[in-house]
């Protein structure tokens, strides 16, 4: 019979360790009702071997990739100020590829103390938007759009964007883009601008 979990935190793997620690004790209540003569220092031995083995199997388990998944539950990633924290304070490593293997499950087990204790007040309106605005994955942002429409304005063909704006996106200003639009909203310039040779 084949098993396979998925470990996705050191509190994971705890549990699991209990549950083959519980299944080793019952194998041995087992092995002593059926074998009669089985002595109860051979059942202790087994089972000490199996949670030595257990201990030693869990540690290789985690890989870097199973960091990054931790890392990932906080807002930022490693430029949230907690992971930093963790990063440069407690294993003084400036980067997650730098950690070293023995030390994932001590870094994730950080990690989750920190979320525990993690209780940011919610944003607010204007730095949710501005948050929107640096971590917007395409890296167009406000500014850039603004940028990238310069020499539209300069020729004085704000109606054209103005079109663009109401046909495509149904808004009246850049203002009121999504920040998901961003991009195509940029593509759109790009063609006008040829469109126009500017």
């Amino acid at each position: 019979m084949k098993m396979s979990f998925e470990i996705e935190s050191v509190k994971d793997a705890e549990e699991l360790q209990k549950v083959f620690s519980l299944l080793a004790s019952k194998t041995a209540e087992f092995a002593e009702a059926t074998v009669p003569g089985l002595s109860e220092k051979a059942t202790k031995e087994h089972v000490e071997e199996v949670d030595e083995d257990e201990a030693t199997s869990d540690a290789p388990d985690l890989t870097l990739t199973d960091v990054k998944r931790v890392v990932k539950k906080f807002d930022g990633g490693t430029k949230h100020p907690a992971v930093k924290n963790v990063m440069k304070s407690k294993f003084k490593i400036k980067a997650l590829s730098a950690l070293a293997e023995d030390d994932f499950a001590k870094f994730i087990a950080e990690l989750e103390t920190c979320l525990e204790e993690d209780d940011e007040p919610a944003e607010t309106p204007a730095k949710a938007t501005k948050k929107a605005d640096e971590d917007n994955e395409d890296g167009y942002t406000l500014d850039g759009l603004r940028t990238l429409l310069r020499p539209i304005i300069r020729a004085k063909k704000n109606k054209k964007v103005k079109d663009i704006l109401q046909v495509n996106y149904s808004v009246d200003s850049i203002t009121d883009l999504d920040s998901d639009d961003y991009a195509a909203f940029a593509e759109d310039i790009k063609e006008l601008i040829e469109e126009l040779d500017l």
